[in-house]
């Protein structure tokens, strides 16, 4: 029985182990990805009008990779706790005489505790924060390109001050200068 036992442990802390790493890679490829759309986004805020729609592309693609990653990260979560139930049960069974547990007391802590600002999250918690935060910037960033697309513009150079039109070269208005002589008579 007690060889039983501990191979469950074995297996459940072999399985707890792949996922906890699949789980901290996952986030760090989200991370990542997020980190170049946010990029893309504060990019497109300073350019002019014309990148307007990868903006709005970026912001979506934010937003959505937000969501999937949560999801993804959800079912990780629930994996794991499989694995730390397994463990819990196999640690009840083994240490039984001497008390010394470490699983079942770390969740019974976490149980324990209120939410608060003190206490300490939980990887899932921190996730979760971070997955809706940069949804929140994704759909903002899309909603911030669509608006400059109708925002009027102002700061376009216009003719004059482009030295066409009514100004001529040094930016005085035409007619404050006598027109320069053309024809057969002008001098060379």
């Amino acid at each position: 029985m007690q060889d039983d036992v501990k191979l469950a442990l074995e297996h459940a802390w072999r399985h707890f182990q792949l996922h906890a790493q699949q789980r901290i890679s996952v986030f760090n490829f989200y991370v990542a990805t997020a980190s170049l759309l946010i990029a893309g986004l504060a990019f497109t805020f300073q350019a002019a009008r014309p990148i307007w729609a990868f903006g709005v592309a970026a912001g979506i693609l934010l937003t959505f990779l937000s969501v999937l990653f949560w999801k993804l990260d959800s079912r990780v979560s629930s994996i794991i706790k499989s694995s730390e139930d397994v463990m819990a049960k196999a640690e009840a069974q083994l240490i039984s005489d001497t008390n010394l547990r470490t699983v079942s007391v770390e969740r019974e802590m976490t149980a324990s505790t209120p939410f608060a600002w003190h206490k300490a999250w939980t990887y899932g918690q921190t996730f979760r924060r971070i997955f809706f935060v940069m949804a929140a910037i994704g759909l903002g960033g899309a909603g911030w390109s669509l608006y400059r697309v109708y925002q009027p513009v102002a700061d376009q150079p216009t003719a004059s001050s482009q030295g066409r039109g009514d100004t001529i070269s040094g930016g005085e208005p035409a007619g404050s200068r006598p027109p320069l002589p053309s024809g057969p008579s002008a001098p060379r």
